[in-house]
């Protein structure tokens, strides 16, 4: 008998690398959007450190603190532009994932085809050995009927 043959097999290997290259891509940039958000936290804990108007109870000098200030600004000017840079690689997350599970969705068509067409292949096959089989018994029920009025 002969093998199933999945005469779109080349496009589904194509359809399952364009998905693992999503796969990929959406996992860099969720690592990307982890360490934005890890730099914001860590900003924003330094920057409400910078805050605070002594150390110990014992309160720091008028010049330190116009450091401090200018410092706290600095940070605020940071914390700002990463929380944009954020915003920015979410949005770009969120279209490659909206492509990751496009390609998925494709990918996931072929392979239910591929599986259908194999059990339909799989069917008929076991329908031509039923047949096969069949023929040789009415041969053999044939012959034997012959060798009995011989």
């Amino acid at each position: 008998m002969r093998r199933f043959n999945f005469r779109l097999e080349s496009l589904l290997r194509i359809r399952l690398h364009r998905e693992r290259v999503r796969e990929i891509e959406l996992a860099r940039a969720t690592g990307a959007c982890v360490l934005l958000e890890a730099r914001l936290r860590e900003l924003r804990e330094e920057r409400m450190e910078v805050q605070s108007c002594s150390f110990q109870g014992i309160p720091y000098p008028v010049p330190v603190l116009l450091v401090r200030n200018a410092y706290g600004l600095r940070l605020d000017g940071e914390i700002a532009a990463a929380e944009k840079e954020l915003e920015k690689k979410l949005q770009e997350r969120e279209e490659i994932n909206r492509e990751y599970l496009a390609a998925s969705r494709d990918r996931k068509v072929l392979d239910k085809l591929k599986e259908r067409r194999a059990r339909e292949s799989r069917e008929d096959r076991l329908r031509e050995e039923g047949k096969a089989l069949d023929e040789i018994a009415m041969g053999l029920a044939v012959r034997s009927r012959s060798g009995e009025r011989g």
